[in-house]
């Protein structure tokens, strides 16, 4: 007697869910690859995701070329700002973080801004002129 399967189909994973606003909180998004980790007073850590960051079976969410954090206190990316505000990360153009309080907003400006973001970590194109060098000393 055949048995009989009683196992359905595999369900996908959910979906993400799309970052929403709320007061005193900001959506930031990072060009990074890997993203970064900001040490906060308090021995709290302030952690980005980056575009290309793995977490495990939840795929990251991405606006353009800038991985998506939500829910960032404003106060804790005030301080991130102020300590480290004149880093490269920020002083790139376009910058490879910004924040914005209206996720819509930032979605928009990250993907408006991604086609001109370097971060000088990109693969380097090794059929472009120029890409071969000869070795030093020889």
């Amino acid at each position: 007697m055949a048995k009989k399967n009683t196992n359905t189909a595999p369900q996908a994973p959910a979906a993400p869910v799309a970052p929403v606003a709320a007061p005193g909180l900001v959506t930031v998004y990072c060009a990074l690859p890997s993203g970064i980790s900001f040490s906060l007073p308090g021995g709290r850590t302030l952690t980005l995701n980056g575009a290309n960051t793995p977490r495990g079976m939840v795929r990251v969410l991405t606006a353009g070329r800038y991985g998506i954090t939500a829910g960032v206190a404003e106060s804790d990316w005030e301080w991130v700002k102020k300590h480290y505000g004149k880093a490269a990360y920020f002083t790139a153009t376009p910058p490879l973080l910004l924040a914005e309080a209206d996720p819509r907003n930032g979605d928009a400006h990250a993907r408006d801004v991604s086609d001109g973001v370097a971060t000088g970590m990109e693969q380097v194109d090794v059929h472009a002129e120029g890409a071969h060098t000869a070795p030093e000393g020889r």
